[in-house]
Protein backbone atom coordinates (compact mmCIF):
# COMPACT_ATOMS: atom_id res chain seq x y z
CA UNK A 1 0.00 0.00 0.00
CA UNK A 2 0.95 3.51 -0.71
CA UNK A 3 2.09 5.74 2.20
CA UNK A 4 -1.28 7.92 2.25
CA UNK A 5 -3.76 4.49 2.36
CA UNK A 6 -1.36 3.35 5.16
CA UNK A 7 -2.07 6.70 7.04
CA UNK A 8 -5.81 6.30 6.44
CA UNK A 9 -5.75 3.29 7.90
CA UNK A 10 -4.16 4.13 10.85
CA UNK A 11 -6.73 7.20 11.71
CA UNK A 12 -9.45 5.31 10.94
CA UNK A 13 -8.76 2.90 13.25
CA UNK A 14 -7.39 4.92 15.63
CA UNK A 15 -11.24 6.92 15.56
CA UNK A 16 -12.68 3.62 15.39
CA UNK A 17 -11.53 2.81 19.04
CA UNK A 18 -12.02 6.36 20.15
CA UNK A 19 -15.63 5.89 19.33
CA UNK A 20 -16.39 2.33 19.23
CA UNK A 21 -17.78 2.40 15.88
CA UNK A 22 -15.84 0.23 13.03
CA UNK A 23 -15.38 2.13 10.01
CA UNK A 24 -15.05 0.14 6.33
CA UNK A 25 -11.89 1.35 3.89
CA UNK A 26 -12.50 4.13 2.11
CA UNK A 27 -13.28 3.40 -1.94
CA UNK A 28 -11.86 5.49 -4.55
CA UNK A 29 -13.04 6.85 -7.74
CA UNK A 30 -12.51 9.32 -10.40
CA UNK A 31 -14.76 12.19 -12.58
CA UNK A 32 -13.79 14.23 -15.57
CA UNK A 33 -13.57 18.20 -15.45
CA UNK A 34 -12.45 20.56 -18.24
CA UNK A 35 -10.33 17.69 -19.57
CA UNK A 36 -8.56 16.07 -16.19
CA UNK A 37 -9.07 13.24 -14.79
CA UNK A 38 -9.51 13.83 -11.35
CA UNK A 39 -9.34 11.58 -8.17
CA UNK A 40 -11.34 11.45 -5.06
CA UNK A 41 -11.95 8.82 -2.03
CA UNK A 42 -15.54 8.14 -0.08
CA UNK A 43 -15.10 7.35 3.37
CA UNK A 44 -18.70 7.08 6.14
CA UNK A 45 -22.28 7.39 5.56
CA UNK A 46 -24.31 10.39 6.22
CA UNK A 47 -24.62 13.95 5.28
CA UNK A 48 -21.98 14.65 2.83
CA UNK A 49 -18.54 16.65 3.60
CA UNK A 50 -16.27 17.26 0.46
CA UNK A 51 -12.47 17.64 2.40
CA UNK A 52 -10.20 20.39 0.70
CA UNK A 53 -6.20 20.40 1.67
CA UNK A 54 -4.20 23.35 1.51
CA UNK A 55 -1.02 24.55 -0.23
CA UNK A 56 -1.51 25.12 -2.59
CA UNK A 57 -0.28 22.35 -4.20
CA UNK A 58 -0.13 19.52 -1.41
CA UNK A 59 -1.03 16.23 -1.53
CA UNK A 60 -4.29 15.45 -0.05
CA UNK A 61 -3.27 12.19 1.90
CA UNK A 62 -2.08 14.79 4.85
CA UNK A 63 -5.82 15.42 5.69
CA UNK A 64 -6.72 11.79 6.17
CA UNK A 65 -6.83 11.90 10.03
CA UNK A 66 -9.62 14.73 9.44
CA UNK A 67 -11.19 12.62 7.23
CA UNK A 68 -11.21 9.88 10.21
CA UNK A 69 -13.29 12.11 12.32
CA UNK A 70 -15.63 13.51 9.75
CA UNK A 71 -16.26 9.69 8.45
CA UNK A 72 -17.52 8.59 12.11
CA UNK A 73 -21.05 10.11 11.33
CA UNK A 74 -21.26 11.75 7.80
CA UNK A 75 -19.96 10.92 4.29
CA UNK A 76 -16.40 12.14 3.84
CA UNK A 77 -15.61 12.95 0.56
CA UNK A 78 -11.50 13.65 -0.08
CA UNK A 79 -11.00 15.43 -3.50
CA UNK A 80 -7.17 15.16 -4.59
CA UNK A 81 -7.38 18.68 -6.48
CA UNK A 82 -6.12 20.00 -9.98
CA UNK A 83 -2.56 19.43 -10.59
CA UNK A 84 -2.11 17.34 -7.06
CA UNK A 85 -1.75 13.78 -5.97
CA UNK A 86 -2.94 11.82 -9.15
CA UNK A 87 -5.09 14.99 -10.56
CA UNK A 88 -1.98 16.02 -12.42
CA UNK A 89 -2.39 17.24 -16.09
CA UNK A 90 0.35 15.68 -18.47
CA UNK A 91 1.56 19.54 -19.14
CA UNK A 92 0.55 21.85 -16.44
CA UNK A 93 -0.17 25.95 -17.73
CA UNK A 94 -1.86 28.50 -16.33
CA UNK A 95 -4.98 27.38 -19.09
CA UNK A 96 -5.06 24.27 -16.83
CA UNK A 97 -4.11 24.54 -13.38
CA UNK A 98 -5.99 27.64 -11.85
CA UNK A 99 -7.97 28.53 -9.19
CA UNK A 100 -11.03 29.11 -11.46
CA UNK A 101 -10.81 25.71 -12.05
CA UNK A 102 -10.20 24.42 -8.95
CA UNK A 103 -13.65 26.09 -8.32
CA UNK A 104 -15.56 24.48 -11.09
CA UNK A 105 -13.65 21.05 -10.39
CA UNK A 106 -15.86 20.82 -6.71
CA UNK A 107 -18.86 21.87 -8.19
CA UNK A 108 -18.33 19.18 -10.95
CA UNK A 109 -17.64 16.74 -8.29
CA UNK A 110 -20.93 17.31 -6.60
CA UNK A 111 -22.95 16.93 -9.72
CA UNK A 112 -21.11 13.64 -10.41
CA UNK A 113 -22.12 12.21 -7.15
CA UNK A 114 -25.45 13.40 -7.45
CA UNK A 115 -25.79 15.88 -3.87
CA UNK A 116 -28.15 18.62 -3.54
CA UNK A 117 -26.34 20.43 -1.31
CA UNK A 118 -23.02 19.43 1.16
CA UNK A 119 -20.28 20.75 3.60
CA UNK A 120 -17.18 22.25 2.52
CA UNK A 121 -14.91 21.77 5.00
CA UNK A 122 -11.54 23.53 3.91
CA UNK A 123 -7.39 23.50 5.65
CA UNK A 124 -5.12 26.19 5.21
CA UNK A 125 -5.18 26.96 1.34
CA UNK A 126 -8.28 24.85 1.06
CA UNK A 127 -10.19 27.62 2.92
CA UNK A 128 -9.72 29.90 0.27
CA UNK A 129 -11.12 27.53 -2.33
CA UNK A 130 -14.02 26.79 0.04
CA UNK A 131 -15.05 30.14 0.57
CA UNK A 132 -14.60 30.92 -3.47
CA UNK A 133 -16.86 28.20 -4.03
CA UNK A 134 -19.46 28.93 -1.53
CA UNK A 135 -19.59 32.68 -3.15
CA UNK A 136 -19.97 30.75 -6.65
CA UNK A 137 -22.43 28.60 -5.77
CA UNK A 138 -24.37 29.38 -2.48
CA UNK A 139 -26.94 27.28 -2.87
CA UNK A 140 -25.10 24.12 -3.11
CA UNK A 141 -23.71 24.81 0.51
CA UNK A 142 -24.98 23.15 3.22
CA UNK A 143 -22.63 24.95 5.67
CA UNK A 144 -18.68 25.57 5.81
CA UNK A 145 -15.72 24.67 8.05
CA UNK A 146 -12.84 26.46 7.48
CA UNK A 147 -9.70 25.25 9.64
CA UNK A 148 -6.87 27.54 9.24
CA UNK A 149 -8.16 29.99 7.80
CA UNK A 150 -7.19 32.38 4.99
CA UNK A 151 -7.80 36.14 5.54
CA UNK A 152 -10.66 37.43 3.52
CA UNK A 153 -7.93 39.33 1.55
CA UNK A 154 -4.45 39.37 0.91
CA UNK A 155 -3.49 42.68 2.05
CA UNK A 156 -4.71 41.32 5.44
CA UNK A 157 -2.37 38.11 5.50
CA UNK A 158 0.52 38.38 7.84
CA UNK A 159 1.39 34.75 7.32
CA UNK A 160 5.16 35.44 5.92
CA UNK A 161 5.78 37.93 8.84
CA UNK A 162 4.93 35.92 11.55
CA UNK A 163 6.86 32.72 9.98
CA UNK A 164 9.97 35.22 9.70
CA UNK A 165 9.47 35.73 13.79
CA UNK A 166 9.34 32.24 14.56
CA UNK A 167 12.07 30.78 12.73
CA UNK A 168 15.66 30.54 13.53
CA UNK A 169 18.30 32.84 12.04
CA UNK A 170 20.07 30.09 10.93
CA UNK A 171 17.34 29.29 8.62
CA UNK A 172 17.93 32.11 6.17
CA UNK A 173 21.08 30.57 4.83
CA UNK A 174 19.55 27.32 4.23
CA UNK A 175 16.32 28.68 2.42
CA UNK A 176 18.64 31.01 0.37
CA UNK A 177 20.47 27.94 -0.45
CA UNK A 178 16.98 25.93 -1.46
CA UNK A 179 15.51 28.74 -3.69
CA UNK A 180 18.48 29.30 -5.73
CA UNK A 181 18.08 25.40 -6.33
CA UNK A 182 14.79 25.66 -7.02
CA UNK A 183 15.64 28.51 -9.79
CA UNK A 184 18.39 26.07 -11.23
CA UNK A 185 15.78 22.92 -11.04
CA UNK A 186 15.55 21.40 -14.76
CA UNK A 187 12.79 18.89 -14.06
CA UNK A 188 9.31 18.99 -12.07
CA UNK A 189 10.71 16.28 -10.10
CA UNK A 190 13.85 18.29 -9.26
CA UNK A 191 11.30 21.20 -7.91
CA UNK A 192 9.08 19.63 -5.99
CA UNK A 193 11.86 17.36 -4.00
CA UNK A 194 13.10 21.19 -3.26
CA UNK A 195 9.89 22.03 -2.56
CA UNK A 196 9.69 19.29 0.18
CA UNK A 197 13.08 20.54 1.45
CA UNK A 198 11.61 23.84 1.94
CA UNK A 199 8.23 22.91 3.68
CA UNK A 200 10.30 20.52 6.18
CA UNK A 201 12.25 23.95 7.27
CA UNK A 202 9.03 25.41 7.83
CA UNK A 203 6.88 23.01 9.56
CA UNK A 204 8.39 23.77 12.83
CA UNK A 205 7.25 27.27 12.59
CA UNK A 206 3.38 26.02 11.98
CA UNK A 207 3.16 24.02 15.48
CA UNK A 208 2.99 25.59 19.10
CA UNK A 209 5.22 22.39 20.24
CA UNK A 210 7.77 22.36 17.15
CA UNK A 211 8.88 18.91 18.35
CA UNK A 212 5.67 17.55 16.67
CA UNK A 213 7.00 18.84 13.52
CA UNK A 214 9.28 15.69 13.52
CA UNK A 215 7.17 12.98 12.59
CA UNK A 216 4.65 15.68 10.24
CA UNK A 217 7.26 16.24 8.13
CA UNK A 218 6.90 12.39 7.01
CA UNK A 219 3.38 12.41 6.57
CA UNK A 220 3.41 15.87 4.25
CA UNK A 221 6.83 14.32 2.47
CA UNK A 222 4.45 11.20 1.39
CA UNK A 223 1.41 13.28 0.51
CA UNK A 224 3.94 15.10 -1.71
CA UNK A 225 3.60 19.01 -3.04
CA UNK A 226 3.40 19.83 -6.88
CA UNK A 227 5.77 23.00 -6.58
CA UNK A 228 4.32 23.77 -10.59
CA UNK A 229 0.64 23.74 -9.33
CA UNK A 230 1.88 25.56 -6.13
CA UNK A 231 3.08 28.71 -8.82
CA UNK A 232 -0.17 28.76 -10.73
CA UNK A 233 -2.98 28.26 -8.88
CA UNK A 234 -0.60 31.38 -6.67
CA UNK A 235 -0.61 33.27 -9.60
CA UNK A 236 -3.79 33.00 -11.17
CA UNK A 237 -5.12 34.19 -7.05
CA UNK A 238 -3.27 37.26 -7.24
CA UNK A 239 -4.27 40.32 -5.29
CA UNK A 240 -7.24 38.55 -3.93
CA UNK A 241 -10.02 40.36 -2.05
CA UNK A 242 -13.36 38.14 -0.68
CA UNK A 243 -15.02 40.63 1.66
CA UNK A 244 -17.79 42.30 -0.82
CA UNK A 245 -18.80 38.70 -1.44
CA UNK A 246 -18.63 37.06 1.42
CA UNK A 247 -20.71 39.36 3.18
CA UNK A 248 -23.32 38.09 0.47
CA UNK A 249 -23.29 34.67 2.25
CA UNK A 250 -26.05 33.07 4.50
CA UNK A 251 -24.21 29.97 4.93
CA UNK A 252 -23.58 28.53 8.80
CA UNK A 253 -19.94 28.93 9.16
CA UNK A 254 -17.76 27.85 11.68
CA UNK A 255 -13.80 28.71 11.87
CA UNK A 256 -11.32 26.68 13.80
CA UNK A 257 -7.93 28.59 14.37
CA UNK A 258 -5.10 27.50 16.87
CA UNK A 259 -3.81 30.20 18.70
CA UNK A 260 -0.22 29.69 17.84
CA UNK A 261 -1.11 29.34 13.94
CA UNK A 262 1.06 31.25 11.56
CA UNK A 263 -2.16 32.11 10.29
CA UNK A 264 -2.97 33.93 13.18
CA UNK A 265 -6.27 34.45 14.99
CA UNK A 266 -6.10 38.37 14.54
CA UNK A 267 -6.58 37.05 10.33
CA UNK A 268 -8.84 34.52 11.50
CA UNK A 269 -11.70 37.48 13.04
CA UNK A 270 -10.86 39.26 10.04
CA UNK A 271 -12.78 36.07 8.00
CA UNK A 272 -15.18 35.68 11.01
CA UNK A 273 -16.17 39.65 10.13
CA UNK A 274 -16.22 39.13 7.06
CA UNK A 275 -18.92 36.27 7.09
CA UNK A 276 -22.28 37.13 8.34
CA UNK A 277 -23.16 34.78 11.61
CA UNK A 278 -19.81 33.18 11.32
CA UNK A 279 -18.55 31.27 14.47
CA UNK A 280 -14.95 31.29 15.36
CA UNK A 281 -13.07 29.07 17.68
CA UNK A 282 -9.72 29.73 19.02
CA UNK A 283 -7.86 26.50 19.98
CA UNK A 284 -5.61 27.41 23.00
CA UNK A 285 -1.52 25.59 22.62
CA UNK A 286 -2.41 24.98 19.18
CA UNK A 287 -0.65 25.54 15.53
CA UNK A 288 -1.92 24.82 11.99
CA UNK A 289 -2.65 21.29 12.49
CA UNK A 290 -5.18 21.28 15.45
CA UNK A 291 -5.75 16.93 14.30
CA UNK A 292 -2.18 16.75 15.66
CA UNK A 293 -2.13 19.43 18.85
CA UNK A 294 -5.64 18.98 19.43
CA UNK A 295 -7.48 16.08 18.40
CA UNK A 296 -9.96 15.49 21.00
CA UNK A 297 -11.03 19.65 20.93
CA UNK A 298 -11.16 19.44 17.57
CA UNK A 299 -13.12 16.55 17.02
CA UNK A 300 -15.64 17.93 19.60
CA UNK A 301 -15.99 21.36 17.96
CA UNK A 302 -16.79 19.58 14.29
CA UNK A 303 -19.00 16.66 15.82
CA UNK A 304 -20.96 19.45 17.19
CA UNK A 305 -21.11 21.95 14.27
CA UNK A 306 -21.45 19.11 11.69
CA UNK A 307 -24.43 17.54 13.90
CA UNK A 308 -26.08 21.01 13.98
CA UNK A 309 -25.70 21.90 10.42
Amino acid sequence: MIYGQVLAAISLAIVSCLSGQALAAPTQDTFESAGLVLHYQISGQGSPVVILAGGPGFGASYMQPVVAIVARNHTAILLEQRGTGRSVPAVETPDNVNEDLAVSDLEGLRHTLGYARWTVLGHSFGTFTAMKYAIAHPDHVQALVLLATMAPRRVDDTLDANLQKRLPPTAGPAFHDLFVKMKQARTDAERNDLAGQINGLLLPAYFQDPSKAVGFVAVTQSAGMNAQTAQLINRSVGDYDLVADLAKLRVPTLIIQGSADPLDPAMAAKTQTAIPGAKLTVIENCGHFAWVEAPVRLTSELDAFLANN
